[in-house]
């Protein structure tokens, strides 16, 4: 998983422009090896790593069921909403919306499930997070669907060299 996760992790630093951004809070970020990566490329930017108390003792505590860390630019949730059904996911952006700044924007690193025809790792996903976590991956008209049902804009996803997608939306 750790190697993994510094795949995507590296796949996104090389698709997504951080540097606009002023202070980024990663929602449910674990050991936040993404956060970490992105302050090491860009140090101007204040980050902030939100997790359970119990996950890691660096982070700053919430439960994103509760609340988030308040008033950043950018909130990341990377692979936390395919944890969960659709009526959780909305619950959980509900609550980032409701903790964000007027201007927030939001991006989930997800995997993007392309149409019936197209052969994707995503699909294997989607088995492995519904038998494991009721959970599930999305196609871009779902992940659309669950953006705009939590408040949010959705503006749309980008690929990356590995096989997660950046996934944005806005607040305004």
């Amino acid at each position: 998983m750790a190697s993994l996760s510094n795949f995507d992790t590296n796949a996104v630093l090389n698709t997504f422009d951080f540097s606009k951004f002023q202070s980024i809070c990663d929602v449910g970020a674990g050991p936040g090896t993404l956060l970490k990566a992105i302050l090491k490329k860009h140090p101007q930017i204040r980050g902030v790593i939100a997790d359970l108390p119990q996950v890691i003792e660096q982070a700053e505590p919430c439960d994103f069921f509760q609340g988030v860390p308040r008033n950043h630019d950018l909130y990341i949730m990377k692979h936390v909403l395919h944890d969960w059904d659709d009526n959780k996911g909305i619950q959980i952006l509900k609550t980032v919306k409701e903790c964000s700044p007027s201007h927030a924007k939001l991006m989930l690193l997800e995997y993007v499930v392309p149409g019936s025809n197209i052969t994707s790792s995503g699909k294997l996903f989607d088995l492995h997070m519904g038998i494991v976590n009721n959970g599930k991956e999305r196609t871009e008209e779902e992940w659309k669907n669950m953006l705009v049902a939590g408040g949010w804009n959705y503006l749309g996803y980008e690929n990356t060299k590995g096989i997660i997608s950046v996934i944005l939306a806005s607040k305004d």
